[in-house]
């Protein structure tokens, strides 16, 4: 057994002196190979050296400045000094401003541009009409008033544009007195401004006081709540009396009684017209009796002048 041992640890110190042997080898070769790298590197810096002193200053003159496309695109921003927030000034849709490139200043009363009074950006101006908001704030507002218009349609009883309680004495409206009378006011407005009287752009017609696109997107409405075997006015679902018509029993109660109302007031006017016309023939013989007169008293005067002066002749004879 003692033998048996000693042979054992004596293999196990030859490998161990065989392992620090190999590793001690490794560290040689790995340090020559430095000293080569190192020694390499410091020729190259030499010869580098060199070349510089030989050609420097051809070396400056190939050099050249950095490229705008070499700097980073950074966004301009403004500061409101009421609002006292950062607002980017958007004037084009390619992209960011780069650095050092001049910020275009708006002018109120420039041509064809405008500023959104929601997002603060400056937006173009298509045909002539101008906007307080840019198209994408007007496209937001768009989809809030279908979505309040939607919500409201189903509470009867209620503006659907304030939302307040509309009194019992005028559930046959669906706005309430203060918004139908502003509603008034601001169509007669545009209609003596010779707008549209629904988008408050030009009108293009004299005939209509709707655009012609207005009255074209009119009809594609008209023509889905057809389809739809909804009222084309009110865009309420039609009854079983109204089926097979394109208005319900309400709007055309309410057509007939408002085409009534004008029928009376045109026989009204007829009526007055016609007292002014009977009245005046009155005048006109008043006026051809006075004439009558005038001229009988000339011919009298003519006939007394006469007379005087053949009086006159005889008594000098």
């Amino acid at each position: 057994m003692d033998s048996h041992n000693s042979a054992v640890l004596t293999l196990a110190l030859e490998q161990h002196k065989q392992a620090e042997e190999e590793v001690a080898r490794r560290a040689a070769r790995e340090g020559e190979l430095d000293q080569r790298d190192n020694s390499g590197n410091i020729e190259n810096n030499v010869g580098a050296d060199e070349h510089i002193q030989q050609h420097g200053d051809s070396k400056i003159e190939e050099t050249h400045p950095p490229s705008d496309k070499d700097l980073k695109p950074t966004k301009a921003y403004s500061v409101h000094p009421d609002l006292k927030v950062g607002m980017g000034l958007v004037t084009d849709i390619s992209g960011p401003r780069i650095e050092g490139q001049d910020l275009v200043v708006f002018n109120p009363k420039a041509i064809g541009r405008s500023k959104c009074t929601r997002c603060k950006k400056d937006h173009t101006i298509v045909d002539g009409k101008v906007f307080k908001l840019c198209p994408h704030c007007r496209q937001l507002q768009r989809e809030r008033s279908k979505r309040w218009q939607e919500k409201t349609r189903k509470r009867v009883g209620f503006c659907r544009r304030c939302g307040i309680i509309i009194p019992p004495d005028q559930t046959k409206f669906v706005l309430c007195s203060p918004c139908r009378h502003d509603l008034r006011t601001r169509k007669a407005q545009r209609f003596e401004d010779g707008k549209c009287t629904h988008c408050a752009g030009p009108n293009d017609s004299r005939e209509f006081k709707v655009c012609t696109r207005c009255r074209s997107n009119d009809k594609i409405r008209r023509k889905q709540l057809e389809e739809a075997n909804r009222c084309n006015r009110c865009g309420h679902s039609l009854d079983r009396e109204s089926t097979g018509r394109k208005v319900c029993s309400t709007c055309r109660l309410r057509k007939k009684s408002a085409a009534k109302v004008s029928q009376d007031a045109a026989a009204a006017v007829a009526s007055s017209q016609t007292v002014v016309h009977a009245s005046t023939p009155v005048h006109a013989n008043s006026d051809v009796t006075v004439l009558q007169q005038q001229v009988q008293y000339t011919q009298n005067t003519d006939e007394q002048v006469a007379t005087q002066l053949e009086n006159n002749l005889f008594a000098q004879n």
